[in-house]
């Protein structure tokens, strides 16, 4: 009779809890291109009612046609919300994002060993392979993409090509000095700006560094000694939503520190994107090793609808302006104006299948 009484609880608690779960978590399946490469069609998701914050991905049901839609939250309530040349403005001002690693950008390259050169072109600027998976650079060199970066990225591992300019790139390396006169160059260019991020002395010191045409010398614009260095590791530069930020083995050393306006290229015939293209590249001063190479960029705004672009636009209580993290192929709050709170079905927790990727696209390890 126990026993009888025991399996019947049992039954009762197992199915109370999968009523309790298909209530609270409840399945959406992806459909269309809109949010590359964070989410990809068929993508299946697990979304809870809850407030939606900023960067958080919601399903809703779409103004104008009641189909169901994800989207991710620009914009909450009370804020102004604009796109002003890409970039994402709230209450007049850029909304900087905190960027610890390559893996909070869009996923464009992640490679290392031979496969590097093919994008990066180490061999041609004197790196020599070694091993499987490292190039070894002895002399004094920078390696750069062997093209411009448009607006691409990674979708599940395979390479889709953007129309822009890239904008606000973000390089994460994995390197070692190999010896105290070793120096790591990463290098991102805006424009006719070049900026560095120099470490050398072991890893004991970081400076940032601006070279123009106009100047005759290079211009520091931070320095800082390193405590508790390594001579290797993974070093992260980003220049992003008009600051700089770098990350040394996952700590932050330098944080969204404004830096001057770059100088756009001067030829008046190329539209004003080109005029401000940018570039990416490693190198340095021997002997050191670079390993794995990822490149990431910040979300590329269009300013292509009748809501958030030419002005700000209010957002009053319970709105939400939500935006697809591909921009161009997304119709959203650029074009519909903002969704009230009552249309917002929950917001995602968790990727049910495919698993094994990040919530902006890349790999986990």
């Amino acid at each position: 009779m126990n026993r009888r009484r025991n399996i019947l609880l049992l039954s009762t608690l197992l199915v109370g809890g999968c009523l309790l779960m298909a209530w609270a978590w409840k399945p959406y399946r992806v459909v269309g291109p809109s949010m590359e490469p964070c989410l990809a069609e068929g993508d299946w998701l697990f979304v809870q009612k809850e407030n939606p914050k900023h960067d958080d991905l919601v399903v809703f049901v779409e103004p104008g046609t009641g189909k169901y839609a994800i989207k991710r939250v620009a914009g909450i309530p009370g804020e102004a919300i604009q796109i002003v040349d890409g970039d994402l403005y709230l209450d007049g001002k850029i909304r900087q994002r905190p960027l610890a690693s390559v893996e909070d950008l869009v996923p464009m390259l992640n490679t290392r060993g031979v496969n590097a050169d093919a994008s990066i072109g180490f061999s041609k600027q004197g790196f020599a392979q070694e091993g499987e998976h490292s190039w070894k650079l002895e002399g004094s060199a920078v390696a750069f993409l062997q093209r411009p970066p448009t607006a691409d990225y990674l979708l599940r591992g395979d390479f889709v090509v953007g129309e822009l300019p890239a904008q606000d790139l973000g390089l994460e390396i994995e390197y070692e000095l190999l010896a105290r006169s070793s120096e790591l160059h990463l290098v991102l260019r805006k424009g006719r700006s070049t900026f560095l991020a120099v470490l050398s002395e072991n890893g004991e010191r970081l400076q940032l560094l601006l070279q123009t045409p106009r100047q005759e010398e290079t211009e520091i614009l931070f320095e800082v000694a390193i405590p508790n260095s390594t001579t290797s590791g993974t070093a992260f530069f980003t220049l992003a939503d008009g600051a700089m930020t770098f990350v040394l083995n996952g700590e932050v050393l330098v944080a969204n520190m404004v830096y001057p306006a770059p100088m756009p290229h001067l030829n008046s015939e190329l539209p004003l994107d080109f005029r401000k293209m940018e570039h990416a590249g490693v190198g340095g001063i021997g002997p050191l090793l670079v390993g794995q190479v990822r490149l990431g960029r910040d979300i590329l705004y269009r300013s292509s609808g009748t809501y958030g672009g030419a002005k700000a636009f209010q957002l009053a209580d319970g709105q939400y302006f939500l935006i697809g993290d591909n921009s161009p192929q997304s119709r959203d709050s650029r074009q519909y104006g903002p969704v009230p709170s009552e249309r917002i079905l929950g917001t995602v927790t968790s990727r049910a299948w495919p698993r094994g990727w990040t919530n902006r696209g890349w790999p986990l390890d």
